[in-house]
């Protein structure tokens, strides 16, 4: 309990934009995306690996920033290139038989 530690040992978290203080991590994070959403971006998702990393910020941009991929083919769409390249034209390799005449990306 924080009643019973001397103020030497409590942890207060300062907001980098304004002279907010908060004992607790999860104040100041709340805080922050309740009055400086608009200064920083801010997040406390950690990943292991950059990949992770690049399809969460995927949820900070708008939509018109967003590039959308479009399978002239059929009703298939991606936001990265690179996921339709790999997940959605492999699998038409494998229905047309390496035909990928018909297959093609629009934006």
């Amino acid at each position: 309990m924080l009643i019973h530690k001397d103020a030497s040992e409590i942890t207060t978290y300062d907001c980098s934009f304004c002279s907010y203080r908060a004992k607790r991590k999860s104040q100041l994070t709340k805080h922050n995306m309740l009055n400086h959403k608009d200064a920083s971006e801010i997040t406390t998702y950690a990943a292991k690996q950059k990949i992770y990393l690049t399809s969460h910020m995927l949820i900070h941009k708008d939509a018109s920033e967003i590039t959308t991929y479009y399978c002239s083919f059929c009703s298939y769409k991606a936001k990265r290139k690179k996921r339709f390249n790999r997940t959605y034209a492999n699998s038409y390799e494998y229905f047309l038989g390496n035909d990928l005449s018909m297959h093609s990306l629009s934006l």
